[in-house]
C-alpha cells in the first residue's frame, strides 16, 4: 500500500505561524501540536489543497480548502501526551471562495470547533466533531437531494448564550449528541434526532434553546423520529410536514412544535409540556404529568384529531381540536385544563398510583350535534368538582364518584350559567343523556360529621334516560338551587338517607317533577 506523502512537520506552536498550503493528489498529512502538548495530524485525501494556519498558542485557527469534491474527505487525528487535554479546537473550515468546495466526509472526534466554524458550499455527506462551542455556525450548501450525517459529543456555550446555526441543503439523516443547548438548525427535512447523554460522566441527554425549521413540502415526513433522553426545556420547532414519533425524557412550558402533518406517537417518561400544534395526532403516552397545550388544525385531512392519549396526571393541559374528534382521554386525576373538540369517545380518570381519579376546574365543550354522540363515555371515579362540561349533541353515559360545584348541560343553548327553565333554552333536536350516574357509599370524616358526596349540582338535558344519585346529597346546598333540569326524564333515583329512596319515572309533562324535590333540590320538567 502506498504511504501518505508527509510534510516536515513543526512541533513548536508558537513558531509555526505562517499559513502553509499544502497541494494533494495524494494523500497530504500536516502535524502540529497545541499548547498543552496534544499532537494532532491533519489529512486531506481525494484530490484538492489545504492551507492550514495554527494557532499562536496551539491549535487550528483555520483550514482553507481549494479544489475539494464530494470525492474529496478531512480528517483530524489527536495522540495525546502526559497532562494533555485530548482535544484540539479549531477556528473555522471553508472554501477558498469557490461555490463548488465540499468534502465527502469531515471526521475529527478530538476537534472542538470554535470561532466562525464550517462553510461548504458545496456540500458535505458526514461530519463528526467532539464539541461545538462559543456560537461556532455549520453551513453547507449542495443540492436538495444530499444526506448528511452530523455527530458531537456536545453543541453548547454556557458562557454567554450565543446562538449556533446549522444550515443545510440537503437531508439531514442524522443527528447524534450526548447534550445540546442554543442551537438553531435548518434543513429540508430530516430522519433521526438522538440527544442521549453521557454515560459514565453524569451527563442527561438535555437540550435548551433547541429549534428545528425543516422547510421540505415535496417529502412525506419532515421528520422521523426524535429520542431525547432528558428534558428538551425551551425551543422552536418549525416542520413543513408529518412526525412519525418523538419520545422524551420531559418537555418544557416553552417549547413549542408545529406540524401540518400527523403525528403517529408523542412518549414522555415524566412531564409532557408546551405548546403543540399539529394535523393530528395518533396516540400520547406520558408516565408523568400531561401540561401540554395540544392543537389539532385539519379535520378536512384527519376527522380524528386525537386517537388516544394515557398519562398519570393532567395538570394545565389542554387539548384543542373543535372541528375533530378526540378518542380516548385516560389518566389517574385532571386538574386546570380544558378539552375542546367535535365529539370525544371516552373521558375516564380513575383511582390508583396515588390519585382518586378527581377532576377540578376544566372546562369541556363538545360542539357535535348531528353524530349519534357528542360525548361518548365520561368517567370520574373520585371527586369532580368546579368544572363545566358543555355538550351539543347526546352523551351515551356518566358516571362520577363525587360532585361538588359541578355542571353538565347537554343540548342546553349556548350562554347559560344557571340551570335552564323553558324548552326554548335547549336545542330542540339533540341533547339526550342516556344514564347519568352518582354511587358512593354514606361517609362520614374522623369527627363522625356527615361527608356530603352530591353538593351544587347542575345537571340540564333536552331528555335523560336514567339519573341514579345513590350518595348523600346535601339538600340544603348553602341555600341554593340545584338539580336537574329536563323536558323528558324516563326515571330517576335518588338517596335520602342510608336506606331510603325516592324513584320517580316517565316525567315529561311540565311542571311534573316538582313535588320530587327535596328542599334547594329540584327536579324540573320544562
Amino acid at each position: 500500500m502506498r504511504k501518505p506523502a508527509k510534510i516536515e512537520s513543526d512541533r513548536r506552536p508558537c513558531e509555526a505561524l505562517e499559513p502553509r498550503t499544502l497541494l494533494a493528489s495524494a494523500p497530504v498529512v500536516y502535524q502540529g501540536s497545541d499548547i498543552d502538548g496534544d499532537q494532532y495530524t491533519i489529512t486531506l485525501r481525494g484530490g484538492g489543497t489545504m492551507v492550514v494556519t495554527p494557532q499562536p498558542n496551539g491549535g487550528i485557527a483555520s483550514i482553507v480548502l481549494s479544489g475539494t469534491t464530494q470525492d474529496s474527505s478531512l480528517s483530524i487525528s489527536l495522540r495525546r501526551t502526559n497532562g494533555s487535554t485530548g482535544a484540539v479546537a479549531l477556528g473555522s473550515l471553508a472554501g477558498d471562495g469557490d461555490e463548488s468546495i465540499a468534502l465527502r466526509e469531515f471526521i475529527a472526534p478530538a476537534v472542538d470547533l470554535i470561532g466562525s466554524g464550517i462553510n461548504l458550499p458545496g456540500g458535505v455527506r458526514a461530519i463528526k466533531l467532539r464539541d461545538v462551542t462559543t456560537g461556532a455556525d455549520i453551513t453547507a450548501g449542495g443540492q436538495a437531494g444530499d444526506t448528511v450525517d452530523l455527530r458531537f459529543r456536545f453543541v453548547s456555550n454556557a458562557s454567554n448564550n450565543e446562538l449556533s446555526e446549522f444550515t443545510f441543503a440537503g437531508r439531514v439523516e442524522q443527528f447524534a449528541a450526548s447534550a445540546v443547548f442554543f442551537l438553531t438548525l435548518e434543513a429540508p427535512s430530516m430522519g433521526k434526532i438522538f440527544i442521549t447523554g453521557l454515560q459514565g460522566a453524569g451527563v442527561q441527554g438535555n437540550a435548551n434553546s433547541f429549534s428545528l425549521n425543516l422547510t421540505a413540502t415535496d417529502v412525506v415526513r419532515s421528520l422521523d423520529r426524535v429520542l431525547i433522553t432528558g428534558t428538551l426545556s425551551s425551543g422552536n420547532w418549525t416542520l413543513a410536514r408529518a412526525v412519525d414519533w418523538l419520545q422524551f425524557g420531559s418537555t418544557g412550558a416553552n417549547w413549542q412544535i408545529s406540524a401540518p402533518g400527523q403525528v403517529r406517537l408523542i412518549r414522555a417518561s415524566n412531564t409532557l409540556d408546551g405548546t403543540m400544534t399539529f394535523g393530528s395526532v395518533r396516540t400520547i403516552r406520558v408516565g408523568g404529568t400531561f401540561s401540554a397545550v395540544l392543537n389539532t388544525n385539519q379535520p378536512n385531512q384527519f376527522p380524528v384529531g386525537l386517537l388516544s392519549v394515557r398519562a398519570l396526571n393532567y395538570a394545565d393541559g389542554e387539548l384543542n381540536m373543535a372541528d375533530q374528534t378526540i378518542g380516548q382521554v385516560f389518566g389517574h386525576d385532571w386538574a386546570d385544563g380544558g378539552i375542546s373538540a367535535l365529539r370525544m369517545v371516552s373521558f375516564r380518570m380513575v383511582e390508583g398510583r396515588g390519585f382518586a381519579g378527581g377532576l377540578a376546574r376544566t372546562e369541556f365543550r363538545l360542539s357535535d350535534d348531528v353524530g349519534p354522540f357528542g360525548l361518548g363515555r365520561f368517567v370520574v371515579e373520585g371527586v369532580a368538582t368546579g368544572s363545566t362540561v358543555r355538550v351539543d349533541g347526546d352523551t351515551r353515559s356518566v358516571r362520577i364518584g363525587t360532585i361538588s360545584a359541578f355542571r353538565f348541560f347537554c343540548g342546553v343553548q349556548e350562554g347559560f350559567e344557571e340551570l335552564p327553565s323553558s324548552i326554548q333554552d335547549f336545542n330542540l333536536t339533540r341533547g339526550r343523556i342516556d344514564s347519568f350516574v352518582v354511587k358512593e357509599r354514606f361517609r362520614t370524616d374522623i369527627f363522625g360529621n356527615p361527608i356530603f358526596s352530591v353538593a351544587n349540582l347542575q345537571l340540564a338535558a333536552r331528555s335523560i334516560g336514567n339519573v341514579i344519585l345513590d350518595a348523600r346529597i346535601n339538600f340544603a346546598n348553602n341555600n341554593q338551587d340545584f338539580g336537574v333540569v329536563a323536558d323528558r326524564l324516563d326515571r330517576i333515583r335518588y338517596a335520602t338517607s342510608r336506606t331510603q329512596s325516592v324513584i320517580a319515572t316517565n316525567l315529561e309533562q311540565p311542571g311534573s317533577g316538582l313535588a320530587f324535590g327535596t328542599q334547594r333540590f329540584l327536579v324540573r320538567i320544562v
